[in-house]
């Protein structure tokens, strides 16, 4: 006899087969383009009791049994004022789809009750706050909301038609507020009509709204009431959704144009990009480091001080050093995963030679600039600038403004948009001792960084490149705004982000 399926297990069947390609699939694909979810995290899943935020719950329950990437949820319900039907509602329903919820109370409905403005904006924002609170006090690192595409949508034109003004629901959002804490939408690519479908084909009864201004204007019986978002969407649009997206994917493109990053397609991390190392250092003579790295596979020669790209390692002088038998280690051109990989046979080298740094040693890297717009340039001047405070944080003293590695302090954000060309922006930063040097462009068609101290560290190396990699890409797409966190940098992931937080952690002791 064919086993009988419990409800629980019927419903994750329809997501896992019957609705696979609707929800199951651009769940996935979202949290993983967006790069939601992190080894390690502890994520407090948000149910208001509606059909979004169940179907999330259910879904992230099944990502934890059919991911090999670890983390823990717990599944947190908020009661704001709901009436006891609702309630209990929303306890019968998480019973059937086996989801253990944990209940606590609040009272937002009746403060938002007596607000005379935007009592629906009030009580979304408190509400929010609440959930990152107590989320927090059970050591959760990110809260999970239910909001879908059609969310994404209604909230650009709901901006357009009464603010005027271009807004766009993040796929995961930083928490100013509460610090450590981050908001994601693992549902950002799901439509609410495939939502919809998966509810009626389980015959799934939820809560709607709840709110009790709702709840008195449908005992009102007049039939009269304000337009919803979603009403006020399709009339805006003619329910051509995908006219909003394309509108505001154009304006991101255009240079007087707000960069609504959200909407297009995620920047490609992917590092396939070719890039140099300059390496200082001192403790081993160029001919015995030669000889070695010549042994270890690595094509390698000795010469005078030279500024020529050599398609193989060139050990040089430079006087700028201080100590015995120094040198500089200067790579050929590097790309991708298969350079740093060259970089970490080279760094095994270095570490047989017992070859050391010092304060006046530095690791100079090159990127690949050809190509850039000058839209590019600008915004890469302007996200150094504005992360300068940052990284000085993450690099020894001796690093943070040297003769050989000045800062972008001296140049305003405006003389950096009001530049015309690579020429004219490299005249307003100054020469190539600076953090970021625009002459290498002119001399090798590179953009070159300064500022990482001198180092044998395949990992601290390694950790850098990448952070320039997704600096310059991000950059083709817009700008780190001034004031931005370690944590609130847009470019980095979660292990990066932890990485330079002990670095700086490190340096501050």
């Amino acid at each position: 006899m064919p086993r009988t399926l419990s409800p629980a297990a019927r419903i994750e069947r329809s997501i896992l087969s019957d609705f696979r390609k609707p929800l199951w699939r651009p769940f996935v694909r979202g949290i993983k383009q967006y790069k939601m979810i992190a080894p390690g995290d502890h994520i407090a899943v948000c149910i208001s009791g509606g059909k979004d935020s169940m179907l999330l719950a259910k879904m992230m329950q099944l990502l934890q049994r059919h991911t090999d990437i670890p983390f823990e949820t717990e599944f947190l319900v908020m009661d704001p004022g709901y009436n006891a039907e609702n309630r209990q509602r929303i306890i019968d329903n998480a019973a059937l789809m086996e989801i253990p919820i944990r209940i606590f109370d609040s009272s937002i409905f009746e403060t938002t009750k007596i607000a005379e403005r935007n009592p629906c904006y009030l009580c979304a924002r408190m509400r929010r706050g609440f959930l990152y609170d107590r989320a927090q006090e059970m050591g959760c690192n990110k809260i999970a909301l239910g909001h879908h595409f059609n969310d994404v949508v209604e909230t650009t034109v709901m901006g357009m038609f009464y603010g005027a003004q271009l807004q766009a629901m993040l796929p995961k959002l930083h928490s100013r507020n509460f610090p450590g804490m981050e908001l994601i939408r693992p549902m950002y690519c799901i439509h609410e009509e495939d939502i919809c479908a998966w509810r009626d084909f389980n015959d799934l009864h939820f809560i709607a709204c709840a709110c009790r201004l709702t709840e008195e204007r449908d005992k009102s019986g007049d039939g009269i009431g304000n337009p919803n978002r979603a009403e006020i969407a399709r009339m805006v649009t003619n329910g051509n959704y995908g006219f909003v997206v394309n509108a505001l994917r154009r304006m991101s493109e255009c240079e007087c144009g707000p960069n609504i990053q959200p909407l297009a397609a995620a920047p490609d991390y992917t590092f396939n990009r070719k890039f140099g190392i300059e390496i200082e250092a001192y403790n081993c003579s160029r001919e015995r480091l030669a000889r070695e790295l010549k042994e270890a596979g690595i094509e390698v020669t000795v010469e005078g001080y030279n500024h020529t790209t050599r398609p193989h390692w060139k050990l040089v002088t430079d006087s700028s050093l201080n100590g015995n038998d120094t040198f500089e280690l200067v790579s050929p051109i590097l790309v991708g995963e298969a350079g740093l990989r060259e970089l970490e046979k080279v760094c095994w080298v270095l570490e047989l030679c017992d070859v050391k740094v010092n304060g006046s040693c530095g690791l100079h890297v090159h990127i690949d600039a050809a190509g850039f717009s000058m839209e590019t340039w600008r915004n890469l001047a302007l996200s150094y600038k504005h992360l300068e405070p940052v990284i000085d944080r993450f690099m020894p003293a001796s690093r943070r403004d040297n003769y050989y590695c000045r800062g972008l302090g001296h140049v305003s954000d405006g003389m950096i948009r009001s530049a015309r060309t690579v020429d004219e922006l490299k005249g307003r930063i100054g020469d190539r001792y600076h953090k970021v040097n625009l002459e290498a462009y002119s001399r090798h068609k590179t953009v070159e960084f300064r500022q990482h101290s001198g180092t044998t560290s395949f990992t601290k190396m390694r950790n850098w490149v990448l952070f320039l990699h997704k600096l310059v890409t991000f950059a083709t797409r817009g700008q780190v705004p001034a004031g931005t966190a370690l944590q609130d940098i847009p470019f980095l992931d979660g292990e990066q982000k932890l990485y330079y937080k002990l670095r700086t952690k490190k340096l501050s002791a």
